[in-house]
């Protein structure tokens, strides 16, 4: 069970973002799925309920965030940089030993104090109009997680 506390006020017609962090020790392991139970109290003073289906994977080693390198529309001739952090969620330590892209130049910078890293992804000034897609390999000391595959993507304009 999972029990969040929140005072934030959320007006009619608008939207609040719950956001779920687990202690290790407390993860599920494996697939689960569950119900986030809200309540809220409505527009005429009443407490009401809603049950919010939550899924995942309580056994993965690593996140990423955001998943992959999106990029959206762009231009070929402007500055096109995008950042994701790795997080290890194991107990064995993880280095990147090797970082490559299909496309443009890939810099890993370990995050202090963490087992983060940080990866900065900045696209050649002079592409090609129309869809792009690659990804970044990297490649790792972890024995669960040897080679790591994140997509790139962006759509060239001009």
């Amino acid at each position: 069970m999972l029990l969040l506390r929140n005072d934030n006020i959320v007006y009619p017609w608008r939207a609040a973002d719950i956001e779920l962090n687990f202690d290790l020790e407390q993860m599920p392991k494996g697939r689960f799925h569950e119900k986030l139970i809200v309540e809220y109290i409505d527009h005429k003073g009443e407490i009401r309920t809603i049950k919010l289906p939550i899924s995942g994977d309580g056994s993965q080693a690593y996140t990423l965030a955001p998943e992959r390198f999106f990029f959206g529309q762009i231009n070929s001739a402007g500055k096109n940089t995008k950042v994701l952090v790795l997080s290890n969620h194991t107990n064995i330590e993880l280095k990147i030993e090797k970082a490559e892209a299909d496309i443009g130049t890939i810099a890993v910078k370990r995050q202090e104090n963490s087992n983060n890293y940080q990866l900065t992804l900045t696209l050649p000034s002079v592409l090609t109009k129309g869809v792009l897609k690659g990804e970044v390999r990297l490649r790792t000391s972890h024995p669960k997680m040897q080679l790591i595959k994140i997509p790139i993507f962006a759509f060239v304009t001009k």
